[in-house]
């Protein structure tokens, strides 16, 4: 009992170090902003002229 109380402080603490490492490596850019980031847009070459 103790034991699994100790693994879920230490995945949490781990949980939380993760994100923010994610969010200062991304310039807290939301994740969704992220997802898109890769996708062109077939009409932004257009919208230029």
């Amino acid at each position: 009992m103790v034991l699994m109380l100790i693994v879920l402080a230490f995945a949490a603490v781990l949980g939380v170090i993760a994100t923010v490492v994610d969010l200062a490596r991304d310039g807290y850019r939301p994740r969704a902003v992220k997802a898109t980031d890769g996708i062109r847009d077939p009409f932004a070459e257009e919208a230029q002229f």
